[in-house]
């Protein structure tokens, strides 16, 4: 059974149970306190559930419909539905800066459903501003996660994240170590990435689904992958603006970002939009893109401050079909390691086809062919696109 269908099957059935808003949910057994929802996601606590695998939060009566927690929530079991509400709010918010994860997921088929969460951190003065002060990781580490989906098991259909909303988080909203869907779901106001997945040490890693979600001024990349490997990993339909706008690394960077160990990605059909420089005076890509075997299609990325597209250090990566706009450093750039140092090793892999690349500051696509010299003009990889009202036609 695919995940969707698993979380529509979770969704119908937690229907049953009065969705409407606090008032109800206060005279209904099946809707639980704070105390007792930690109970029913804990191992073998089955007694709030009434045997339905539903946990679902009822609303704070105050703070929004947020609990402030000090202590992380860990959803051992597995099989079940972890919920807040459709028409309220009801969500987690972080009260202890020393906290590594509002929530930790290590059970199995998790499904978490129209469940919010508020990182209360400091915003970082740019783009609003949450109910505490924790400051934004500078880097990667382990502190300060809304969501962390550690190695959950070897199923391929592990982990749905469905209609939840993040906000304020001071490092990643959602860590995952784990196949997991991603759903129509929100990101905002996010210190570091709102999505982070690593593919190395997750069992049975290659069946990811990041889709129909937005990303909303998160200070790095809305969505990163690492390591992440097979042939369904898909990153599709997604709103992204604004993100990778504080350039930790003191670099240029994409609002999607793709590590040198990743191979096998699609990213289609997502609508990457307007970003604002770095306080470092560097800006973001629309993509960023490094490994094997990707397939980029049907996107529209604009307004960057850097490139609409970054390919480096590739292979076998096909790039159709695109809207490559209003860029400030330029359509597409393919190149080596990093923009403009290096060669491309097979440059006979790639497909640049059916894309339109216009009005871009600079190049439309710039490549860096073999033998190292920088290439503007029309070469056997781009003969196929429609190029017009760039500073530099092909």
């Amino acid at each position: 059974m695919s995940k969707t269908i698993i979380a529509y099957v979770f969704a119908t059935s937690l229907s049953l149970f009065a969705l409407a808003g606090p008032c109800s949910a206060q005279a209904n057994p099946y809707q639980l306190t704070l105390d007792q929802f930690t109970d029913c996601v804990g191992p073998n606590l089955y007694n709030y559930d009434h045997g339905t695998g539903i946990c679902q939060l009822i609303p704070n009566d105050t703070n929004g419909g947020f609990y402030i927690l000090n202590s992380t929530i860990n959803v051992t079991r597995s099989s079940i539905l972890v919920a807040g509400q459709n028409f309220s709010t009801a969500g987690l918010q972080r009260g202890n800066s020393s906290m590594d994860a509002i929530m930790s997921i290590t059970g199995d088929n998790v499904t978490v459903y129209f469940l919010d969460f508020n990182g209360s951190g400091s915003g970082n003065g740019y783009f609003g501003e949450g109910a505490g002060s924790i400051p934004t990781c500078s880097d990667t580490c382990d502190q300060y996660l809304d969501l962390d989906v550690a190695s959950a098991g070897t199923d391929p259909e592990n982990v749905v994240v469905l209609n939840c909303f993040f906000e304020y988080s001071p490092n990643y909203s959602v860590q995952a170590w784990a196949n997991i869907e991603i759903n129509s779901s929100t990101f905002e106001y996010v210190g570091y990435s709102g999505i982070f997945i690593y593919g190395p040490s997750a069992p049975g890693a290659g069946n990811v689904l990041v889709e129909g979600s937005s990303f909303i001024d998160n200070g790095g990349s809305g969505i990163a992958v690492v390591g992440l490997t097979g042939s369904q990993n898909t990153i599709e339909y997604n709103y992204l603006i604004n993100t990778h706008y504080l350039c930790f690394d003191s670099s240029p960077g994409g609002q999607i970002y793709v590590d040198p160990s990743s191979s096998g990605i699609s990213v289609y059909d997502n609508n990457v939009n307007a970003s604002t420089p770095c306080p470092n005076g560097y800006g973001s890509q629309g993509l960023e893109m490094y490994g094997t075997n990707h397939t980029v299609d049907s996107n529209t990325f604009q307004y960057q401050v850097q490139q609409g597209i970054t390919i480096a250090s590739g292979n076998g990566i096909s790039v159709t079909n695109n809207t490559i706009e209003n860029n400030g450093q330029g359509g597409l750039a393919i190149t080596g390691q990093f923009p403009g140092t290096g060669c491309i090793a097979n440059p006979e892999t790639y497909t640049v086809s059916g894309n339109t690349i216009e009005s871009n500051s600079l190049y439309a696509i710039q490549i860096t062919q073999a033998g190292c010299s920088v290439s503007v003009g029309p070469t056997p990889l781009t003969s196929y696109n429609t190029i017009s009202g760039n500073i530099i036609n092909q």
